[in-house]
């Protein structure tokens, strides 16, 4: 990957050093540029200034650092880190930064008990930030320039002023105030930061629903949440609409509660009578289509809790009654653009009784604990979700008798210099399948004509969207090259252009039914302001057991989130 070029060699308290130049093979790919000094004999890296080449880099326009590391009983540590990197912040602005992080008292070959190495647990103290300026110039081993501190004792005094009674009543009052914009687009909120409580009605434009079932729907929007100093937090939230052409009242509402913020433990009811989807993951066409709809009356309760770190449980139980919505008027306009997807399922209505729990299991999970939450930070280890429902028969009138039991692995594979993989594989059958209805059956994405939907969760060549009651095995395999290969050809890797691949199949029961597909294609990312995102264009070709062999080039658009820092897919 690297060219080496020894630049001298130098002393420095009888210890012998050399200075290497370090230059990518490739200039264009993910790579960096600097120098290393090594120190002779142990071969030991004693410093380290790298740049990373600037192509690339998504979100900052330059980024560089500078590492120094010491050997204490044999083992070379780091001791210093310092981080430069700067953005374009705007048409004309740039944004600069630096990090610096140094290490004392450092110990080795120290007894660690091995649950520890298992949790990888890592506290962080609040009361580090209520620290002074007086406390810091102790501790902190870099010296700051005047510029530096003036800036720092300006940050603290903007932070105070932030956090004091007058400037949050003030800025509530900002939020507060209702104009045009907020009537018709946004919608308007009610915030006291002093009591913890929000309060928010939607806009015109989000109360307008002029797709619905059976036309035109008019709608109230609503929540509230309140949270208290400890994090505990109440969120209530739902809808109430009105259909004109068929003169009906539909709507629904949710309320939550966490009591054990460390613990993840919640607990919800919930409650509506609403147009419910059968697939809630449907094809583009397929979502609006008046055959994915079925009228529901439900309630529910539901909640979660932390068994163990990285032991999830959680579980729900609902009661609903299902009608077909054939009876309902619904408006021309729908029959002319979906043709014969339009059509409304025929069913006789029915109830049921459904328990759902779903176990989530990540091996040694790492995390954060602060004082009142506890943050994950993920593992190198696959996840597992085992879920598990029960139709339950006959209370409460029930029509429904069934056990269905799924399996989901999925994980994400950094792969250093050759991208990243992720996969993901489901497996699940109804042990128990005397009475099932037709909302609970399994379905299966339909595909899009030309949109490459998310390739970890559907298939693109898959045809119209299919259900079982039976046994099914469902895989996805995507990498991502970051580069790796495109950023090798002369000309093209000034596109800064990525490439990715992957494969899909499924096997039903159902007809000994099987379809596979493979696909490989490109990507192009760009930013608007400090949002990411990414367009990618694939060719699929893919082989069903019906249908036969087709394929065909699909585009698809993925959007970076900045709170996870990852990619839908």
């Amino acid at each position: 990957m690297y060219n080496f070029y020894l630049v001298e060699s130098f002393f420095e308290n009888d210890t012998k050093y050399y200075r290497i130049n370090i230059s990518p093979k490739n200039p264009s790919g993910n790579s960096v540029t600097g120098e290393l000094i090594i120190e002779d004999k142990t071969f030991l890296v004693s410093r380290a200034s790298l740049s990373i080449n600037d192509d690339a880099l998504l979100f900052f326009d330059h980024f560089s650092f500078n590492l120094q590391y010491k050997s204490i009983d044999g083992i070379n540590l780091l001791i210093e880190e310092e981080y430069i990197y700067h953005t374009k912040d705007g048409k004309d602005k740039y944004a600069y930064g630096s990090s610096s992080i140094a290490y004392d008292s450092l110990n080795v070959n120290l007894p660690i008990s091995p649950k520890f190495m298992r949790r990888g647990v890592s506290v962080l103290s609040d009361s580090a930030k209520e620290k002074s300026q007086d406390f810091w110039k102790k501790v902190r081993p870099v010296s700051l320039k005047e510029q530096e501190i003036s800036f720092i004792t300006t940050q603290d005094s903007v932070r105070e002023w932030e956090s004091s009674i007058e400037f949050l009543e003030r800025k509530d009052s900002i939020i507060n105030h209702t104009d045009i914009w907020d009537v018709t687009l946004s919608g308007m909120q009610f915030i006291n930061r002093k009591k913890g409580t929000n309060y928010y009605l939607g806009s015109l434009l989000q109360s307008i629903r002029p797709f619905q079932v059976g036309g035109y729907r008019q709608a109230l929007v609503g929540s509230f949440s309140k949270k208290w100093t400890k994090a505990n937090r109440l969120d209530v939230g739902g809808e109430i609409n009105y259909g004109f052409r068929n003169r009906s009242i539909k709507g629904f509402a949710d309320v939550s509660y966490t009591l054990q913020p460390k613990r993840f433990g919640s607990f919800s009811v919930r409650g509506g009578d609403d147009f419910a989807m059968l697939n809630q993951y449907e094809s583009i066409q397929g979502t609006f289509s008046r055959s994915n709809y079925l009228q529901k009356l439900f309630y529910g309760i539901g909640g979660s809790y932390e068994l163990l770190n990285g032991v999830m449980l959680s579980g729900d139980i609902d009661y609903a009654t299902f009608r077909s919505i054939g009876q309902i008027e619904l408006a021309p306009w729908s029959d002319q653009f979906f043709g014969e997807l339009n059509i409304p399922e025929g069913f006789r209505g029915y109830q049921q009784l459904v328990a759902d729990v779903l176990l989530t299991i990540i091996p040694f999970q790492k995390y954060e604990m602060t004082q009142r939450e506890k943050l994950l930070l993920g593992s190198k280890w696959p996840s597992f979700n085992i879920r598990y429902k029960k139709g339950i028969k006959p209370l409460g009138s029930s029509d429904v008798n069934y056990d269905f039991l799924e399996l989901n692995v999925r994980q994400e594979i950094p792969l250093s210099t050759l991208g990243e993989s992720k996969f993901e594989l489901f497996t699940g059958s109804f042990l128990n399948d005397r009475e099932i209805r037709i909302a609970d059956n399994k379905f299966f994405r339909g595909s899009d004509r030309f949109f490459f939907s998310d390739p970890l969760r559907s298939f693109q060549y898959l045809g119209p969207t299919l259900n079982t009651t039976n046994t099914y095995f469902q895989g996805h395999y995507l990498h991502q090259f970051n580069g790796a290969l495109v950023n090798k050809i002369p000309l093209i890797k000034k596109l800064k252009l990525t490439s990715l691949a992957g494969a899909g199949g499924l096997l039903l029961d159902d007809n000994n039914y099987r379809h596979t597909e493979i696909y490989a294609g490109l990507s192009k990312t760009f930013r608007i302001r400090t949002q990411l995102f990414k367009v990618t264009a694939v060719y699929v070709s893919s082989e069903n057991s019906e249908t036969g062999f087709d394929g065909g080039v699909k585009v698809g658009l993925d959007f970076y989130n900045s709170f996870t820092k990852k990619w839908s897919y």
